[in-house]
């Protein structure tokens, strides 16, 4: 008994004396990455009434005179560019907003958009490239926000050629079906954009 007795002893004693030796270890001096700053990017879209014309945050609006039912389409052209400093591609969006006209108008005054993206043909839908549909004021304020006006690629030099550009169309039609005269409607055009989501 008193042999396990000193067998445990000794045991322990050894076990202190590592420990101790443990302890006595070098560690150096902290070392430290300091001030780390994070920030993100925005997206931006800006637009103009020709790209060489430089880019803002809104335009003038067209006034279309004269229309007639089922007469002819009226268009006017408006660029859009990518102006994000994140490095981020922008689905296009629009919507009218602020629409004010009789109920004929309402009914029979027809308009659409369409985005040709990096302006490499307008009659030929390419990639990045989308449209509207003719809609009547009346359904733009029931479906608010219309996608799949294209996708502007990320922001590069504006020069009229680049996929961050668009060369832009707003089509207006009076209805056949429209007795309207001497009528106005007035609307706000509103375009958006929005970051093309990668899988991941």
């Amino acid at each position: 008994m008193i042999r396990l007795i000193t067998s445990g002893l000794i045991v322990f004693g050894v076990l202190a004396a590592v420990a101790g030796l443990s302890s006595a270890l070098f560690t150096t001096n902290p070392v430290t990455i300091s001030g780390n700053t994070f920030s993100t990017g925005t997206a931006g879209l800006g637009i103009a009434r020709d790209w060489d014309e430089g880019y803002h945050e809104s335009i003038e609006g067209e006034e279309f005179g004269d229309l007639v039912p089922g007469g002819t389409k009226y268009s006017q052209a408006f660029w859009l560019w990518n102006r994000s400093t994140a490095p981020i591609e922008l689905n296009l969006h629009t919507q009218l907003l602020d629409i004010t006209a009789g109920e004929d108008l309402m009914e029979n005054l027809l308009i659409a958009f369409a985005c040709d993206v990096g302006n490499d043909n307008p009659e030929d839908q390419g990639p990045g490239d989308g449209h509207t549909d003719l809609m009547s004021l009346a359904d733009w304020k029931i479906k608010g926000v219309i996608g799949g006006l294209g996708t502007l690629g990320e922001k590069g030099l504006p020069d009229g050629h680049g996929t961050d550009e668009a060369r832009c169309t707003m089509t207006a039609r009076l209805d056949e079906k429209s007795n309207a005269q001497g009528a106005t409607a007035t609307f706000d055009a509103e375009f958006t954009g929005e970051q093309v989501h990668e899988p991941s």
